[in-house]
């Protein structure tokens, strides 16, 4: 059977092979970026435990150091979200996805030899401007492989009332 007998949305075989094609995408790909993600969060949340471990008193920090180390981080983070696009629109996703994690991982290892607030500084702002273009890629890498039919409307109502319980819990907290 030709394969575009089955793109033919009328053909009797289409929906077994779009199934298919779902449960191929689900197995590969996803545990990829779900890993990336998760990477990326630990780069981005790390700062807190190394705080614990002492980090503020081995570079010296003192009054507000720390916290404006932590929000440089979102500065690039946000501001880089704009030229990612335009990059992965020039240089295609097979190169500049792996430029970002590359990226990344390096400011991650030197984040290791920093020696005072200014390499703090300079960590993290590199440390946002290589993270921060992840979340965009993995959207548009998601758009060509996802579409809206392939998401059950289930997906979407656990979604709602996840952010609903967690808003309500953090609002008990706060």
């Amino acid at each position: 059977m030709a394969a575009l007998e089955i793109c033919d949305p009328e053909h009797p075989d289409h929906e077994a092979a779009r199934a298919s094609l779902i449960r191929k995408v689900d197995l590969h790909v996803l545990p990829g970026l779900s890993l990336l993600w998760l990477a990326c969060f630990i780069d981005r949340t790390n700062i807190g435990n190394a705080k614990v471990g002492g980090m503020d008193h081995s570079l010296g920090l003192h009054g507000k150091q720390y916290n404006v180390g932590l929000a440089v981080f979102y500065i690039t983070y946000i501001l880089s979200e704009l030229p990612s696009n335009y990059m992965l629109r020039i240089m295609g996703g097979k190169i500049w996805l792996p430029f970002l994690v590359a990226s990344w991982g390096v400011i991650t290892i030197f984040s290791g030899f920093m020696k005072n607030y200014a390499s703090l500084l300079i960590i993290r702002l590199l440390l946002g401007l290589f993270e921060g273009g992840l979340l965009p890629v993995r959207r548009y890498r998601g758009s060509f492989i996802f579409y809206r039919q392939s998401t059950n409307p289930f997906t979407y109502k656990l979604t709602i009332l996840t952010i609903i319980v967690v808003c309500g819990v953090k609002s008990d907290v706060m």
